[in-house]
């Protein structure tokens, strides 16, 4: 199978977008006369494009499916190459959890706390964005400095 999607897998895979983006183009225009001479509101409530969101909506699972899939099948290939990729996972769950521990929901300001009551953000949803920004960013900043000390060591090479 794994050899199989190697050579093929691309190819299928733009065969399937193709031809799911062709029904949804055609599904689409072919409604369109329709949807635009209804009124504002009407067009709101159509589901002229839904094809399109339920197209895209299976496609992201069907993805994340086989993702989780084959990764779990290489892991259990090779448990001792997939020990450091675990470590890892676990290294950034910890750096998420000290900085999602770290983080006051209150201290945020004025701007940021209008925004939160205008979507009805918890004070955990708060803290738990709050802490997924700050670990990106601080994975970024991390990921940037060890790729210009790495550049700079193979320049002196």
């Amino acid at each position: 199978m794994y050899n199989f999607l190697a050579k093929n897998g691309q190819a299928i895979a733009f065969a399937v977008g193709a031809v799911l983006t062709a029904i949804f183009l055609i599904s689409a225009f072919s409604g369109l006369e329709n949807f635009n001479m209804l009124s504002k509101e009407a067009q709101w409530e159509t589901n002229i494009f839904n094809i399109g969101f339920y197209a895209a909506i299976a496609l992201t699972i069907l993805c994340l499916v086989a993702a989780v899939i084959f990764g779990l099948v290489q892991m259990l290939g090779d448990l001792k190459g997939a020990l450091k990729g675990l470590i890892a996972i676990v290294a950034l769950l910890a750096i998420f959890f000290i900085i999602y521990s770290a983080v006051d929901p209150s201290a945020a300001p004025a701007d940021v706390k209008e925004i939160e009551e205008r979507f009805d953000v918890t004070a955990s949803q708060s803290k738990f964005i709050s802490g997924s920004i700050i670990t990106t960013v601080a994975l970024t900043g991390l990921a940037l400095v060890t790729f210009v000390v790495f550049e700079v060591i193979n320049f002196f090479r």
